[in-house]
């Protein structure tokens, strides 16, 4: 970019007198050319509003079965089977198509029982074999590497219970950690959830529950942590604690940042 300023800024009358006409005219344009102005624009994908069985991928995973319970899809795509009522299994639904980078908006309900956990969670685009990554059962929370589950890897998730929710965090190796663990709110369950976050001031904000509801923030770089893309999908987990629980009234919105050249 510095050099497109250079020319830009360069003198007609000094390359006139030195060059022929033909050849300056010539440079001129090609000058005018290179003189560009970049715009930072905002460019908005499809809400994502539903669960068509096509675009998702469902797993479970027990002790090296990774067949048994796993989710299900309605026929009219509203609704997603997320965790069945069995002890000691991990489910993971991901969204086939992967996103760029950026702002977004996430809308949902958690309807049941959370069990040991139930997240939205993104992950790295990169990772091996992403729309089939499952971890353990338990406090494992279906994202650490665990009883023979390799882990969703480089994957950062809202962990959702019935009064409270935290942030979970995996590695490259598919280490689970968690932070920030917030109780007592109400309503986390049977009300929609809401999860928008902002690439510019790295602020996650979590709104939802019953009658005046909460909002909880989180400061973090998911841009760090994701790269240009990432994948997004719902993980629960059961371990000594057994929840069925169903997700409805979905939406994703995603917007990228991205940059826009013009020729003046």
């Amino acid at each position: 970019m510095t050099a497109i300023r250079s020319l830009c800024s360069f003198r007609p009358s000094l390359f006139y007198t030195q060059y022929s006409v033909r050849p300056y005219i010539k440079a001129k344009v090609l000058t005018v050319a290179l003189c560009v102005l970049q715009l930072g624009l905002i460019v908005g994908a499809a809400d994502i509003t539903n669960f068509a069985a096509t675009d998702w991928s469902t797993r479970a995973y027990y002790w090296g079965n990774q067949n048994a319970d796993k989710p299900t899809i309605s026929e009219d795509g509203l609704t997603l089977n997320l965790a069945k009522d069995v002890n000691h299994r991990a489910f993971v639904a991901w969204y086939n198509v992967k996103q760029k980078t950026g702002d977004f908006t996430v809308s949902f309900k958690i309807n049941g029982n959370t069990g040991d956990g139930l997240l939205f969670v993104l992950q790295r685009a990169d990772n091996t074999s992403p729309t089939t990554a499952i971890g353990g059962a338990g406090g494992k929370l279906g994202m650490g590497a665990a009883d023979g589950a390799s882990g969703v890897k480089n994957a950062y998730g809202i962990q959702f219970r019935t009064s409270g929710l935290e942030q979970a965090f995996t590695d490259n190796s598919g280490n689970l950690t968690k932070s920030g663990w917030t109780s007592g709110l109400a309503g986390v369950l049977g009300n929609t959830l809401t999860i928008t976050w902002n690439s510019d001031t790295h602020i996650l904000a979590i709104k939802g529950g019953s009658d005046a509801g909460f909002t909880k923030t989180y400061l973090y770089d998911l841009d760090a942590k994701l790269g240009d893309e990432f994948y997004f999908g719902f993980v629960a987990s059961n371990g000594g604690d057994k929840g069925e629980a169903t997700i409805t009234e979905f939406s994703f919105s995603n917007v990228e940042h991205t940059t826009l050249v013009i020729v003046r």
